[in-house]
């Protein structure tokens, strides 16, 4: 194991970012070597164990199977990979079989898959997974998939050992089906170990499954070999469903700071950097000493929530002078360093099926923003408070640029910066005015992207609640083929509505915030921003 230097040495190394200094790369000095370990720097450790808890990232992908991922295609700006929208390809299961009225979605398991506690997989570990996500204590997937899927107990149904089929009311919402068995709320968990750490206060094992070093329960690509507050170590499973990974251990060590973790990147010292500015990734961009990346398209959102229940968003003339006041230019530049795609919908201008009729760019139009909010009864302007998280530098950036340019448009904007922990408890109850945050759907479903954040939805910040979105959203959801022309259409409608409401601005994409060493290979931008450690190999 190759350790890391002291933070005092690392935090005096920080001005190789600036010049791009050469040099660094793997400890075996070639740049391009894979190492028998490969080291990544993070900025936190995951919270939980127990993957139906849904705290997205590295972690629960690599250490957890699934019946299938979108498949990986090759990004053409980047050069490395991204994910599919539309095409799945099988990995607990070999493949699977979709009915003529795309209905039922039939799986079938590989044969001789074993966990790493030596238990076969099968049809019965498939519906107890699904049983305890509905069933166990904290678990959070219910609502995720719906409303592809509502009640397991009648949607999912044993047909042999290795067989088992999911049935959706409407064709559109396969599409939504795939994409959730894909992430982290569509683990396959190994029944057997957990049936016997349960309790009868826990009988899905939810509280044993939830401590960090009980995780031999998840036929995925690594096995914890150890776990402490500071790092966590993966091993490469040799009977994943896949094949054994390319690098055989991999330690995530926690360094807080993100500049130190560059500089972590450049001296050789780690093989990856989670989580950087982007001021220290568009510097690395033309660094010899790593790799940063910029895809063609991105999941993750910058995304300023105003919450329609609080005067004066209730007036939907105060919302869009708003989007007319945001600075969507400076923030890109100013803030991103032009690592953010200035898009203005929910949607993915890239996907397949993508229909962006009638979607106009965002403008920056101070003076139609204050003939708006005279019209709406406040020709004095419109004081507010602006929640931002305390954890990505970038937003609290992006909130200063936005507090300064829009008091050209007439909006008199207070910051408060608000904990995790705040976050967590005060979103739900729409105290706030309004809300900037970078926000991912995971989830390739234009569904579900156009109402995971509204509606009866758990992340519903804005408190926007609306009968015409649902409409539109379901009539989307019969659309037999959801990679087609038609439904390109259905949710160009959707998507126009939502836009026309304007219930949250959709400032623009941000580009991936990891960074890697020169030997790093099969990098993949995925919907819920993780590293996928089976794809990794040298250059």
């Amino acid at each position: 194991m190759r350790p890391l230097r002291s933070l005092g040495a690392l935090l005096a190394g920080t001005a190789l970012l600036a010049g791009c200094a050469a040099g660094g790369g793997t400890a075996q000095g070639t740049g391009t070597d894979a190492p028998a370990e490969m080291v990544v720097a993070t900025g936190a450790m995951p919270v939980s164990g127990n993957p139906d808890r849904v705290a997205t990232g590295d972690y629960f992908l690599n250490t957890h199977g699934f019946l299938v991922r979108a498949k990986y295609i090759p990004d053409e700006r980047s050069g490395q990979l991204k994910t599919s929208d539309f095409e799945f390809e099988g990995v607990l299961a070999e493949s699977y079989d979709v009915s003529p009225d795309n209905l039922t979605y039939t799986f079938h398991l590989r044969e001789g898959l074993l966990s790493p506690q030596g238990n076969p997989l099968d049809a019965d570990d498939v519906l107890y997974s699904f049983e305890r996500k509905w069933n166990g204590k904290g678990s959070l997937v219910a609502p995720i998939f719906a409303p592809a899927l509502t009640d397991p107990a009648t949607q999912i149904t044993k047909i042999d050992e290795s067989t088992v089929a999911f049935t959706v009311r409407r064709p559109g919402e396969g599409l939504h089906l795939l994409s959730n068995l894909s992430q982290v709320a569509g683990t396959i968990l190994d029944r057997e170990v957990l049936e016997q750490h349960a309790t009868p206060t826990d009988p899905y094992a939810a509280d044993w499954s939830a401590e960090r070093t009980n995780q031999a329960f998840g036929f995925g690509p690594y096995t914890t070999e150890s776990f402490t507050d500071a790092e966590f170590v993966l091993a490469a499973n040799p009977a994943y469903a896949l094949g054994a990974p390319a690098v055989p251990r991999v330690t995530y060590r926690v360094v807080a700071d993100a500049a130190t973790r560059a500089t972590a990147l450049t001296a050789g010292e780690v093989d990856a950097a989670l989580g950087l500015k982007p001021a220290d990734m568009a510097n690395l961009e033309s660094s010899d000493a790593a790799r940063a990346y910029s895809f063609d398209t991105s999941v993750a959102i910058l995304t300023l929530h105003t919450v329609v229940t609080h005067a004066p968003f209730d007036d939907l003339r105060v919302r869009k002078a708003l989007a007319l006041a945001v600075p969507y230019e400076e923030i890109s530049g100013n803030v991103y360093r032009d690592r953010i795609l200035l898009t203005p919908g929910r949607l993915d201008p890239t996907a397949p099926n993508y229909d962006g009729e009638g979607i106009e760019p965002s403008r920056f139009d101070p003076a139609a923003a204050k003939a708006l909010l005279a019209e709406a009864g406040h020709p004095g302007g419109v004081p507010f408070t602006l929640t931002v998280g305390t954890t990505d530098q970038a937003v609290l950036d992006a909130a200063v640029q936005l507090q300064s340019f829009a008091r050209e448009g007439g909006f008199d904007i207070t910051i408060a910066n608000a904990t995790d922990a705040q976050i967590a408890a005060e979103r739900p109850q729409g105290v706030w005015d309004a809300f900037l945050a970078v926000q991912s759907a995971t989830n390739a479903s234009p569904a579900y992207q156009l109402g995971i954040f509204f509606s009866n939805a758990p992340f519903n910040t804005s408190r926007w609640m609306d009968a015409g979105l649902d409409a539109r959203i379901d009539q989307g959801l019969q659309v037999s083929d959801f990679a087609g022309s038609q439904a390109g259409r259905e949710w160009n409608t959707a998507e126009r509505y939502l836009l026309e409401n304007q219930p949250s601005i959709w400032i623009g994409r941000t580009q991936p915030s990891n960074a890697f060493a020169p030997w790093v290979q099969g990098v993949t931008n995925r919907m819920d921003k993780s590293l996928d450690l089976t794809m990794v190999k040298p250059a």
